[in-house]
């Protein structure tokens, strides 16, 4: 047996999607579990153990979707980083995963599956997905970026609890906040 880990991107519990394509399982980049990723989620379950989001501290928008407060939140890293150049956005990793695994020769539509967008031809309607397995061993390997250090965000075990207890606890004071002034609006 094999054991493949994955990212499953559904629409349970809660969880929105843009469409059925956007349903699907994609493996786990053997670079991140060497990053420490796995670390990082064992250290959500153990310090966190009633949180279900492996990203706790994330705040809905006001249609339940989680994606606002990342892209936000990187805008004004980038914004503080001095980089203002509009196509340079939170969505540019999913267009610069989809030009590496293009220029690699990784076919539209086993990329199109692996990012979750449509692909409407024969081969896609009378065809089953790619196996995950499959997904790790053919198309992972070609997903690269040798022009960035990725050992300097190796993961240290514990490094983000102080971090994520503090912004637990702002969202939890921001929410109660909401709350407050929901009853006081309903008064008037």
């Amino acid at each position: 047996m094999y054991l493949v880990w994955v990212i499953d991107i559904n629409d349970e519990d809660g969880r929105h999607v843009k469409n059925k394509a956007s349903i699907r399982k994609i493996p786990l980049h053997p670079q991140l579990i060497e990053l420490g990723f796995l670390n990082y989620i064992d250290d959500i379950k153990n310090n966190f153990p009633t949180e279900k989001n492996i990203f706790p501290y994330l705040t809905p928008n006001i249609y339940g979707k989680l994606g606002d407060s990342v892209s936000k939140w990187f805008a004004r890293y980038l914004y503080a980083l001095n980089i203002v150049d509009s196509n340079k956005v939170f969505h540019s990793f999913r267009s610069t995963a989809n030009n590496a695994l293009k220029t690699a020769g990784i076919s539209e539509e086993i990329r199109c599956e692996i990012l979750g967008h449509e692909y409407d031809t024969i081969d896609n309607r009378y065809s089953e997905v790619q196996k995950v397995k499959w997904l790790l061993d053919h198309v992972t390997p070609k997903l690269t970026f040798n022009k960035i250090d990725l050992q300097s965000l190796t993961y240290i075990d514990g490094s983000f609890i102080p971090l994520i207890s503090k912004l637990l606890k702002d969202k939890l004071s921001k929410s109660k906040h909401e709350g407050i002034k929901r009853q006081l609006s309903s008064l008037v």
